[in-house]
C-alpha cells in the first residue's frame, strides 16, 4: 500500500506542477462522497458513478480528474487513476492554461511517479502511460493499440479513456458512422473540451456541423491550441483561403468584443474586430458589419470607427462607411 500512496502523491504533483493543491469535489452529487471515505468497492463504484454524473449535468471543473484519478487508486486501477490524472491535463492544456512545454514535463512527471513504485513494462500503468504519449504525439494506431490492453472497469460508456479511443478511431476512420454516433453521444460530458469539438469538426463531412463544431472549439478557448486549426477549418469552408482563418471571428468572440466595449466604455476594443471586416464577403464578416452599425448608436463608438475609417484601406474601407456613415 505505500507504494500506492506514493503514486498518488507522484500523480497530484506531476499534474499540478509540483505545487499541491486539493482537487475540487462536485458539489451537490458527490456532497457525501471524498477519497477518504470511500473505502468499500461498492462505495469507490458510487463515488466514480456520482463523478461521471456531476460532470454530465454540470461540465467538468479543475481538478476533477485528480479526485477520479484518487478513487481508482483506491480500488487498484492504476491505468484508470493514470487515464484519469491525464484528464485534467488535457483539459489544462486544450483551454491553453499550459503550454506543449509544460505538459510533456508533467506528463513526465506523471511517468516517473509511477515508475517510482517499482512499476515496470507490461503493467497496466506502463500500458496506460503509451496511450497517453501515444494520443499526445498523434499516434492514433499506438493509441488504440494500448487502450485495447487496458481493463475496464468501470465499463462507463463515456469514460476518458472511451473518448480517447473514439477520437484516436475517427482521426484513422474519418466520418466513420457508427463511430461518429458513438462519439456524439459523449457530448454531455465532454461538451467542456476543446478537443472534444475539434475532434468533432474533424470528422464532419455535413459542413453547418462542421462550423458548429469549430466555433464551439474556438469560443472555448480562443487562444487555445485548436483555435487555429479550427478557425482555418471555418475560412476554406466559407471559400476563404487558409492564409485568411486568423482574422476570422466566430459569433461568441465578436458578442464578448461587443460586451467589453459597452462595459469598458472604451471603443478601442473594437481594433480586434477589424480584420475580419477586410476579408472577402463571408457569414463572420456580414455578423461582424452588423454587429458593429447596431453599435454605432453609441456616439463615441461611431467617433472611434470613422477615425479608423480615414486610416484603412480596401475592403475594411468600404465597409467602416457602411457602418459608421459617411
Amino acid at each position: 500500500m505505500p507504494d500506492l500512496l506514493l503514486l498518488v502523491v507522484s500523480i497530484v504533483l506531476a499534474v499540478s506542477g509540483c505545487s499541491v493543491r486539493v482537487a475540487q469535489t462536485p458539489g451537490n452529487v458527490l456532497s457525501s462522497v471524498s477519497t477518504t471515505s470511500a473505502r468499500t468497492d461498492d462505495s469507490i463504484s458510487s463515488a466514480l458513478a456520482s463523478l461521471a454524473e456531476a460532470e454530465r449535468r454540470g461540465g467538468y471543473k479543475n481538478g476533477y480528474g485528480l479526485f477520479e484519478s484518487g478513487l481508482r487508486m483506491k480500488a487498484g486501477d492504476l491505468a484508470g487513476a493514470v487515464i484519469a490524472a491525464y484528464k485534467d491535463l488535457a483539459y489544462a492544456f486544450d483551454l491553453g492554461q499550459v503550454d506543449s512545454r509544460t505538459l510533456e514535463e508533467r506528463i513526465a512527471g506523471l511517468e516517473s511517479g509511477y515508475s517510482a513504485t517499482g512499476s515496470h513494462d507490461g503493467t497496466e500503468a506502463t500500458d496506460a502511460m503509451k496511450a497517453v504519449r501515444s494520443f499526445v504525439a498523434g499516434d492514433w494506431e499506438g493509441t488504440l493499440a494500448a487502450l485495447r490492453k487496458l481493463p475496464e472497469r468501470d465499463h462507463q460508456p463515456d469514460s476518458f479513456a472511451r473518448w480517447m479511443e473514439l477520437a484516436s478511431t475517427l482521426r484513422i476512420e474519418r466520418a466513420a458512422s457508427a463511430a461518429l454516433e458513438s462519439y456524439a453521444l459523449l457530448q454531455s460530458r465532454y461538451s467542456l473540451l476543446p478537443g472534444y469539438w475539434y475532434g468533432f469538426a474533424l470528422s464532419q463531412d455535413e459542413a453547418d456541423l462542421m462550423r458548429d463544431s469549430a466555433q464551439r472549439c474556438i469560443a472555448l478557448a480562443p487562444q487555445g491550441p485548436l483555435a487555429g486549426g479550427a478557425r482555418a477549418m471555418i475560412a476554406i469552408s466559407y471559400g476563404l483561403e487558409p492564409s485568411d482563418s486568423g482574422s476570422v471571428l466566430v459569433p461568441a468572440e465578436i458578442e464578448s468584443i461587443i460586451r467589453l466595449t459597452l462595459e469598458t466604455e472604451n471603443p478601442a476594443v473594437l481594433e480586434a474586430m477589424l480584420p475580419v471586416l477586410g476579408l472577402a464577403d463571408n457569414p463572420a464578416t456580414l455578423y461582424a458589419v452588423g454587429a458593429l452599425r447596431s453599435l454605432c448608436a453609441v456616439a463615441e463608438v461611431r467617433a472611434w470607427l470613422l477615425e479608423r475609417r480615414g486610416t484603412s484601406v480596401g475592403r475594411s474601407a468600404e465597409r467602416l462607411r457602411y457602418i459608421a456613415g459617411r
